[in-house]
């Protein structure tokens, strides 16, 4: 399989093809020796079967059809036995063999030109692939890995920022146009490829089957606005296993998730990006890990999240891993005799830093993108529970439930799918590596869906566990502004300052009562005495305490729960009435544009923080015990 290990080596057969249709008129016909000579070639290679293969499979529609003459001093038998391939008789291929060959030139050409040899259409070269056995034996999910899934990655990123500036998201511009001058060393060798024959062939001999498309993400281009100018979540850190992300996956990845080019140090099966914390050089985060092996994860994610399995940092391979990267960030440090520690290795180097748990935000949470086939499949029938991914995944599910698991992987057999989805939660998802058989849709947007696939699960599912509660029904919109307030490094000051104000304000208009400020409204109350910066979201976070506090405080307590008094809400509630007749408490406030509560189950819709400073408040003494109750009510069920 010449063409698909090296395209260089058949560079030449395009070059006779495109000389070919350079041409002011196309040929009615070709020639093909079978037995040409080429430098350090034998004749009996029959090198002219592979100009044939060029011609049918890597040529324009025009010229791929044009009936062929084959001549060869061999008879057709031999050459049969040699290239077991239909393609050599049909379709628009006549045989001769030489010397006759030259006098049947004449005939042959009278022959095509008054129509008696017709050209070869598309699909009836097409045909010829079900015999082929070379293109029988490639696998896509090999073709997936070496290259061609990280080009459709960067296809989809481009065509998803094309659209997004098509559609006026001024982040995407400058990004798009940044992305398009970037050209991965390995991308001449995937475009050859795609252009062997083949890969053609094998594309044609899948052209009949089916394959699912990427869901539309309906707030894809609020994703990644947002992503564009925020980046990931401050505290996210993302690790990849994957025996192949060298493979392209690794640098296509780091550009769409970090907006960098370069890795912070590259280790054979371990490549790792660091990201600088404001304090100093020497203060520096992994934010980016690729390690090749399920063992290599476990050490990352003991050394990460504590997750341990089989008491992993009391194994060889933990002290083997611990000291390989010590030489390697601290290569002229006296060795060690006493047991390395983690920090020490990867932190506390004078010479290197590369992950120092002080630097960046007070909490990080880690993503895995996790590939399904770390290992060669050996035997026909397999069980993905024999893979070491599943043991690794399922180590991480049984110690961190919550940690979000995306399986990076190039399968598509609903089997393997169906032995992991007992264990898989919504925070978790399947990112597919494209081979070259899925069909490439007009302007990328399947492989753009993709992309957008990927960053909301990262935006809008690795940062939400732990506070969103689906009950909120929040937007992409909503969902980020929180996610960027709680996972940011001012988040404790920020929401003491929310705590302050809100405690501030609830005094204020329960000590004027019905003399509280009614002439504006009550956004522009909250808005005139909280600050917008650095985050927007706290003045809706203030103002949703203050009106969450005014509600119950005027409620009427009843056995199944607090039932709302509109005209004590009303009174007490800074602001005037959104309508003229109030008859019910979304009357006086618009709970969805004001607090991003919908007016119904509003207890349900609580976060955290907000019932534990309810609960905080002084309330009534005859509607403290019952306020109390319904707050722990909810705080049950976020636990649980």
């Amino acid at each position: 399989m010449r063409e698909f290990e090296d395209p260089a080596c058949w560079q030449s057969d395009l070059a006779w093809i495109s000389a070919l249709e350079e041409l002011e008129d196309l040929p009615d016909a070709i020639v093909i020796p079978l037995e040409l000579a080429s430098p350090g070639r034998n004749r009996q290679d029959l090198l002219g079967y592979e100009l044939l293969c060029v011609l049918r499979w890597s040529s324009s529609e025009a010229l791929r059809g044009r009936p062929v003459l084959l001549a060869a001093w061999q008879p057709l038998q031999d050459i049969l036995r040699k290239k077991t391939d239909v393609l050599v008789v049909r379709p628009a291929v006549e045989f001769t063999r030489l010397p006759e060959a030259v006098l049947r030139l004449p005939d042959s050409l009278r022959d095509v030109g008054e129509g008696r040899i017709p050209p070869a259409t598309s699909d009836e070269i097409a045909e010829v692939s079900a015999a082929d056995e070379q293109a029988s034996r490639v696998s896509y999910h090999d073709l997936a890995n070496d290259f061609y899934a990280a080009y459709r990655i960067k296809k989809g990123y481009v065509a998803l920022l094309r659209k997004a500036k098509e559609n006026g998201v001024c982040e995407a511009e400058s990004e798009f146009y940044a992305l398009s001058k970037v050209r991965y060393k390995w991308e001449d060798n995937v475009e050859a490829k795609l252009q062997s024959p083949l890969i053609r062939r094998f594309q044609a001999s899948r052209s009949n089957l089916r394959a699912p498309r990427y869901p539309v993400i309906d707030e894809s281009l609020e994703i990644l606005a947002y992503h564009l100018q925020h980046g990931l979540p401050a505290g996210t850190r993302v690790l990849l296993v994957d025996d192949e992300f060298h493979k392209g996956s690794a640098e296509v990845l780091l550009r769409v998730l970090f907006r960098q080019s370069h890795f912070t140090k590259q280790l054979n099966d371990q490549w790792v990006y660091s990201e600088q914390a404001p304090k100093g050089p020497q203060d520096c985060w992994a934010r980016f890990v690729c390690v090749r092996s399920a063992e290599l994860a476990r050490n990352w994610l003991a050394y990460w999240d504590k997750i341990t399995g089989d008491d992993i940092d009391q194994s060889p391979s933990w002290e083997d891993w611990l000291a390989r990267w010590d030489g390697e960030l601290n290569p002229n440090a006296k060795r060690r005799e006493h047991p390395l520690d983690p920090e020490d290795v990867f932190s506390q180097g004078l010479e290197f830093v590369l992950d120092r748990h002080s630097a960046g935000p007070r909490i990080k949470s880690t993503m895995v993108l996790l590939d399904l086939r770390l290992e060669p499949v050996r035997n026909a029938l397999y069980s993905i529970k024999d893979f070491s991914s599943y043991g690794l995944r399922r180590t991480i599910k049984s110690e961190k439930p919550d940690l979000p698991v995306i399986m990076f992987t190039a399968s598509r057999q609903i089997l393997n799918f169906a032995e992991l989805l007992d264990s898989s939660t919504d925070i978790d998802g399947w990112f597919i590596k494209e081979g070259p058989d899925i069909p490439v849709d007009s302007d990328d947007a399947n492989s753009a869906n993709s992309v957008a696939y990927l960053l909301e699960r990262l935006h809008l599912y690795a940062t939400l566990r732990g506070w969103y509660r689906a009950s909120f029904a929040w937007d992409a919109e909503r969902k980020l502004a929180y996610a960027r307030l709680v996972h940011s490094n001012q988040a404790d000051a920020v929401f003491s300052e929310v705590t302050r104000l809100s405690d501030r304000l609830l005094q204020q208009i329960l000590r004027e009562g019905s003399a509280a400020e009614k002439t504006g409204t009550y956004l522009g109350f909250i808005q005139e005495r909280v600050p917008s910066t650095p985050f927007p979201v706290s003045q809706t976070l203030v103002a949703r305490r203050v009106a969450l506090a005014a509600l119950l405080w005027t409620a009427d307590m009843t056995p199944a729960g607090p039932e709302w008094n509109t005209d004590a809400f009303v009174r007490l509630l800074p602001g005037r009435p959104i309508k003229k007749v109030v008859k019910w408490v979304y009357d006086k406030l618009n709970f969805n544009q004001v607090l991003w509560m919908r007016s119904s189950g509003i207890l349900s819709q609580l976060l955290r923080e907000e019932i534990d400073w309810l609960a905080a408040v002084d309330w009534p003494a005859d509607k403290r015990a019952a306020i109390l109750a319904a707050l722990d009510r909810e705080r049950q069920l976020l636990d649980s």
